[in-house]
């Protein structure tokens, strides 16, 4: 790969690959500590093996996107979006500081919170505030949701995304408007050559699927948290040599659920 690839995206592989490790261990240890206090949240119904939450929550993706849309697209409306970020700074940040000193996540939330404030418009900020958003995101709903739930939700955000990158366009639209108000809804991989963006919702969903998949078999965690990067690595390289944006979890999709599959036809769940 290194004869093939140039210098600025090898390096933006490589921080790329401690980002996303980072990121998917922070949630799993959060999810870990979700899962032994009890924690989940409900989407459609109560029941996490029901599939129609998958197609509840991908009504609550579509939801969320159009109305990020519409905040962005009008000024006085945009000025809604930081009392909107501010609130899923602390959220998050309380959630998963919850998962390991228990009450005082709140007081950690509240004290994050002004930091991230002090610092937002810098890139480092909005890295660490992402990566936090993600590995409570994805956890939660992890731990929220069963294997088949979860498998059909990937499927179905793999198809949206495809979509929303080379049919209505719009996902680059958003990403442009995202990057523009610096907004912790993506993660930067800065090289002297190029910024590269990484969409929370890539990694959410590797995430997501693992974190469903810790209660049930840890190998199975393991493979489709490795099989979700290699789909990601591909796709970073394949954008660099065209040199425009991929839509990233397509390739993630495939390979997650070609291990899901194995591991189901396999009878190891």
């Amino acid at each position: 790969m290194a004869s093939k690839v140039s210098r600025p995206v090898l390096k933006a592989i490589a921080i790329f690959t401690l980002i996303f490790f980072i990121t998917q261990l922070l949630g799993l240890a959060v999810a870990a500590g979700l899962i032994k206090a009890g924690i989940k949240t409900t989407i459609v119904s109560e029941n996490p093996e029901d599939i129609s939450n998958a197609f509840g929550m991908m009504a609550l993706i579509l939801i969320m996107t159009f109305v990020i849309l519409i905040l962005m697209k009008y000024i006085k409306l945009r000025k809604l979006i930081w009392p909107i970020v501010i609130m899923l700074v602390f959220s998050t940040s309380s959630l998963a500081a919850e998962a390991f000193i228990g009450h005082y996540g709140t007081v950690f939330g509240i004290i994050f919170t002004i930091v991230f404030w002090h610092f937002r418009k810098r890139l480092i900020a909005r890295n660490i505030v992402a990566i936090m958003a993600v590995a409570v995101a994805g956890s939660l709903l992890g731990v929220s949701l069963g294997l088949v739930p979860v498998a059909i939700l990937v499927l179905l955000v793999g198809l949206y995304d495809i979509i929303a990158v080379f049919v209505t366009k719009h996902m680059q639209i958003l990403a442009k408007e995202v990057v523009k108000e610096n907004l912790p809804f993506t993660i930067a991989m800065p090289t002297k050559e190029h910024k590269y963006e990484l969409g929370g919702g890539d990694l959410v969903i590797p995430l997501m699927f693992a974190s469903s998949a810790l209660r049930v078999n840890f190998a199975l965690t393991i493979l489709l948290l490795l099989s979700s990067y290699i789909g990601i690595l591909i796709t970073l390289v394949i954008a660099a040599k065209l040199k425009r944006a991929m839509p990233a979890v397509p390739l993630q999709a495939v390979f997650m659920l070609l291990v899901f599959s194995s591991f189901a036809i396999g009878g190891m769940l």
